[in-house]
């Protein structure tokens, strides 16, 4: 019987793990699941590179929304080399406003409360925030319980060009909350379950 090869191995490796990615999304859309033990097995026995790489895939890829923001999650919990790149994968990640909150809602459901957010996280998250203009934040729908405006106090994003500005406190009005969470309290469930982005789609 002939050897498969590394790559071959490889490949059946990341399929197993994309499609791993997928079920963890529909289940947390749909509040079935509160914590990633699979997405923890994959984070804390992969090379780093390897893990930003299916968050990546995962993102661009399939389309995913949150199991890419919880694989960052678990990095910050990993490894040195892993938390080292929180940050540069973080903002890869991020591709809308939304996925600011997103992030930070996800890191303090796995944490099992709202606690202080790992140093990698609020520069990945400050640098996100340089990546959307007043435009987008402007137009960016209700982000739930976490609000960009509090989200924006915590990391204190700073602009890096002209275009890219960190949003005004108009553009986030209608978005923020009447009182920032408090350290240590807990996140209420959503009332209306989240729909998954990736309902009906297959991998090949």
């Amino acid at each position: 019987m002939p050897k498969r090869s590394e790559s071959f191995e490889c490949q059946l490796i990341s399929v197993s793990h994309l499609r791993a990615c997928v079920l963890w999304e529909q289940a947390f859309a749909s509040g079935q699941n509160d914590t990633p033990p699979c997405l923890q097995t994959i984070v804390h026995g992969m090379p780093p590179e390897r893990v930003v790489e299916l968050a990546v895939e995962a993102r661009d890829e399939l389309k995913l929304r949150y199991a890419p923001l919880a694989l960052v999650c678990e990095m910050t919990k990993s490894s040195k080399s892993h938390r080292t790149i929180v940050a540069s994968t973080l903002e890869r990640v991020i591709q809308s406003p939304k996925g600011i909150a997103e992030y930070v809602a996800i890191y303090w459901k796995l944490s099992g409360s709202i606690c202080p957010l790992s140093k990698q996280s609020k520069i990945g998250l400050a640098a996100a925030f340089s990546k959307f203009t007043e435009h987008d934040f402007a137009t960016c729908e209700d982000c739930g319980q976490v609000k960009l405006r509090d989200v924006l106090a915590l990391v204190h994003a700073k602009p890096k060009s002209k275009d890219r500005v960190a949003p005004s406190q108009s553009s986030l009005t209608r978005l923020s909350s009447p009182q920032r969470p408090k350290v240590g309290s807990q996140l209420r469930r959503p009332t209306k379950p989240l729909r998954s982005s990736t309902a009906g789609h297959r991998l090949k």
